[in-house]
């Protein structure tokens, strides 16, 4: 009791109205330091304070889905699959496995309970009812879940981009990822969680807004990230340490068209990346992803087999060395089959 006195004191002198997991951290059976808990708290209310960067964005194209505002429905579900590419299929229903997974197709809807998941060079973006969108990439796996009235996806193994939009009079967490170890909470934001299960890893970087890291396994206060900011998870509860993104790549050449078979990115190399990420989208807000490719070097060659005549576009970020994934880069670039047009220039 008298934590949250101390804490409820605090906040009214600051102004500040708690986030929903510090008042589950506050209920917890586990008791927990006051110290702890204000420094959390006094953290927050400076990172409300700060400006937010521009999540990496500087002179590209820029997403605004983290940044729209809308009015949640009466219910998160179903989902619907606003795009997809190459192989996804739904392998349980409602939380019955299925004797033959069921591919999916655009217009599809997925329930509570179902698990989805993507094969190599297969992707899928998912809008639920409260306006979040969210985007599997290559051999990834969730289950749709719900907590309370927030919509949890719980992340098997893979990744997830998510854009969480901002609900109009609602100051509660709107999204949530659960992973073997740690809740993420999440308002209004862009970000990527990642985990694998042969390393037991789990990554989450911010581009946008704020993301709270809860543990599963310890009642403690969470960790706050900010735009621009990532985290390996897996310390969670051994007193992890924030990391700031690294830079995005910068893209060489993109004037010039592409052709042939292949697709190839020269980009800059980015001090202490262990390895350089591009995917290509139809859209801005890559939402509707054709390809991707990992490389350790900063050139990242893709085959074209998805990818018909024209223009699309392409984000570049930079991996470090614990696997934590940097800022983008979103630029735009012309795909052609005639080789004719290899020499000729065009403007944005």
């Amino acid at each position: 009791m008298a934590i949250r006195s101390i804490v409820a004191v605090f906040c009214v002198c600051t102004g500040l109205i708690v986030n929903p997991i510090f008042a589950q951290e506050l209920n917890c059976d586990v008791s927990v330091a006051p110290s702890v808990v204000l420094k959390s708290v006094k953290q927050h209310v400076i990172a409300q304070r700060k400006v937010r960067s521009n999540g990496g964005h500087s002179n590209g194209l820029k997403s605004k889905l983290s940044t729209r505002t809308v009015v949640a429905k009466a219910s998160l579900y179903p989902a619907t699959v606003l795009k997809l590419q190459g192989q996804v299929f739904l392998l349980e229903r409602q939380g019955v496995t299925l004797v033959q997974p069921q591919p999916l197709s655009v217009g599809s809807t997925l329930e509570l309970g179902d698990v989805v998941e993507t094969f190599e060079q297969s992707f899928i973006s998912l809008e639920l009812g409260d306006g979040v969108i969210s985007v599997l990439p290559s051999n990834s796996r969730i289950a749709l879940s719900q907590n309370d009235k927030v919509a949890r996806f719980i992340l098997m193994h893979g990744r997830v981009e998510s854009y969480v939009p901002k609900h109009e009079k609602s100051l509660k967490n709107t999204f949530e990822i659960q992973v073997p170890n740690a809740i993420v909470g999440v308002r209004g934001t862009h970000f990527l969680v990642s985990h694998s299960v042969e390393s037991h890893q789990t990554k989450a970087s911010v581009e946008d807004g704020t993301l709270w890291v809860r543990s599963r396994q310890i009642c403690r206060a969470p960790v706050v990230l900010e735009a621009g900011q990532g985290l390996n998870v897996e310390r969670l509860d051994s007193g992890s340490v924030k990391t700031s993104l690294l830079p995005a790549p910068a893209f060489f050449d993109l004037d010039q068209a592409q052709h042939g078979e292949e697709v190839v990115f020269n980009l800059s190399r980015v001090d202490q990346a262990a390895a350089y990420h591009v995917q290509i989208a139809k859209d801005a807000d890559f939402i509707d992803i054709k390809q991707e490719a990992l490389n350790t070097e900063p050139t990242v060659t893709m085959p074209d087999k998805n990818l018909t005549n024209g223009f699309y576009y392409v984000r570049s970020s930079a991996i470090d060395s614990t696997g934590i994934e940097g800022q983008t880069d979103i630029r735009f670039f012309l795909k052609v089959h005639n080789k004719q047009i290899n020499s000729n220039r065009f403007e944005p």
